[in-house]
C-alpha cells in the first residue's frame, strides 16, 4: 500500500513538474515575439530617418544587437536609443539579433533595406522581411504591418 503511495505522489509531483516547464515555454515564447517586434519597429523608424543620409551606399552594414551593442555610428546609436537599456538583445535560447542594413537610391531619393535575424546573419536566421527561423515558428503574435513601406524622408 505504501508503495502504491508513494509511486502517486512521484506521479503527481512529474505531473506537476512537466505542467510548469510547458508554461515556462510558452512565457519566454511570447516574450521572443515581444523581443522581435519591438526590435523590428524600432529598426523601421530609425533606417527610415533622416540621418541614415550619412550611410555609405556602398556598403553593407550588420549589426550584433546584444547586452554589449554599443552605438559607434548615427544608425546604431539611435537604434540603442530606440530600443533602450533594458533591451537584452537575444531570444531565450540564447540566440543575438542581428540587423543588416543597405541604403540605395540616387540624389534625394534614398531607399533602406534592412532584415533581421537572430543566431547569425544567414537567410536561414531571417526573421524580417521573411521568415526562415525554424527555431521559433512562425506566429501571429508578431506584427509586420506596415513596416519597410516607405522611403527616407
Amino acid at each position: 500500500m505504501g508503495k502504491k503511495i508513494a509511486i502517486g505522489i512521484i506521479a503527481m509531483m512529474c505531473l506537476f513538474f512537466a505542467a510548469g516547464c510547458q508554461t515556462a515555454t510558452v512565457d519566454k515564447t511570447a516574450e521572443d515575439y515581444k523581443k522581435i517586434e519591438t526590435l523590428t519597429k524600432a529598426v523601421d523608424e530609425v533606417a527610415f530617418s533622416r540621418e541614415t543620409y550619412s550611410m555609405d551606399r556602398r556598403k553593407i552594414y550588420v549589426y550584433e544587437i546584444g547586452s554589449n551593442f554599443q552605438g559607434k555610428d548615427d544608425f546604431s546609436t539611435r537604434l540603442k536609443s530606440k530600443l533602450g537599456d533594458e533591451f537584452d538583445g537575444k531570444l531565450s535560447n540564447g540566440d543575438k539579433f542581428y540587423v543588416k542594413i543597405q541604403i540605395s537610391g540616387k540624389g534625394n531619393t534614398l531607399y533602406a533595406n534592412y532584415k533581421i535575424y537572430a543566431g547569425g546573419y544567414e537567410d536561414e536566421n531571417m526573421l524580417y522581411p521573411t521568415w526562415n527561423y525554424t527555431k521559433l515558428p512562425f506566429s501571429d503574435a508578431v506584427s509586420f504591418d506596415g513596416l519597410a513601406a516607405e522611403t527616407i524622408k
